[in-house]
């Protein structure tokens, strides 16, 4: 019997310090990528300012991501229901918000001679 407790709380010790470990990393990851995505939006607007066809730029833009993920409900709380408009009309692909066109790789400096 002392060997069962011993070892759930070697477990638990073990769920804490994984538990810790993800945490960290998903806030490192996190705050990189607000640093990123600030970066790169100083830069579209640079670009736009300069003369850029914002239609050009549109692909590149991106949202920072949230701690959304993290939160927990209570067991059995419910999510509600999808509205039957959202689970019908299919989410546009990326050729479609660029009239299907490719893009330039991001290295790509070709833009700004069409500019």
């Amino acid at each position: 019997m002392r060997a069962e407790a011993e070892r759930k709380i070697e477990v638990l010790e073990q769920i804490v310090g994984v538990h810790q470990s993800i945490t960290t990393a998903r806030d490192e990851f996190l705050t990189t990528d607000m640093a990123n995505v600030s970066n790169l939006s100083g830069l579209i607007a640079e670009a736009e300012k300069h003369g850029v066809d914002a239609k050009l730029l549109r692909p590149f833009k991106v949202d920072p991501m949230t701690t959304g993920g993290t939160r927990r409900r209570a067991p059995g709380a419910s999510r509600g229901r999808r509205s039957s408009t959202s689970s019908t009309t299919p989410a546009p692909s990326p050729s479609d918000s660029h009239g299907g066109e490719s893009t330039a790789p991001v290295g790509d400096q070709s833009f700004a001679k069409s500019a």
